[in-house]
């Protein structure tokens, strides 16, 4: 979970809007993480 809140502090820093995409990063690390 730490990664994801260090991309999403690297995305602001930049200033890209990549929201959709951390969160659905976030969604398959936490399926992967969940079904392995």
């Amino acid at each position: 979970m730490a990664a994801a809140y260090m991309a999403a502090d690297i995305f602001h820093g930049t200033g890209f809007s990549l929201t959709p995409i951390l969160l659905s990063v976030s969604a398959v690390s936490y399926s992967l993480h969940f079904y392995y």
